[in-house]
């Protein structure tokens, strides 16, 4: 093989196979999320569990619909619950 197209063949991992965040442009550091979402997410995954507990029942997307709706859910949350959220779509159709 020539050193073109082996050089080709590197440059094309590089570019192509890098993770990248499903809610931004940064490398992902997860399967899914760069270090801020997953971060973010992990939150989500945390403060899911209290809400179970105060309101004895409540799904995954009416937890996330609700803090898509408060004024106080910070920007790397919504970006996590706005991916999700798609994510869940696609599993319903």
């Amino acid at each position: 093989m020539s050193n073109w197209k082996i050089f080709s063949l590197i440059c094309f991992d590089e570019f192509y196979m890098e993770k990248k965040c499903f809610a931004c442009a940064r490398k992902a550091s997860t399967s899914k999320y760069c270090s801020y979402h997953a971060q973010a997410f992990d939150n989500l995954k945390e403060h899911y569990k209290t809400w179970v507990h105060a309101y004895d029942t409540i799904s995954w997307n009416d937890f996330l619909n609700r803090l898509l709706r408060m004024n106080e859910t910070g920007s790397w949350v919504k970006d996590v619950i706005i991916v999700e959220l798609k994510g869940q779509e696609k599993l319903d159709r």
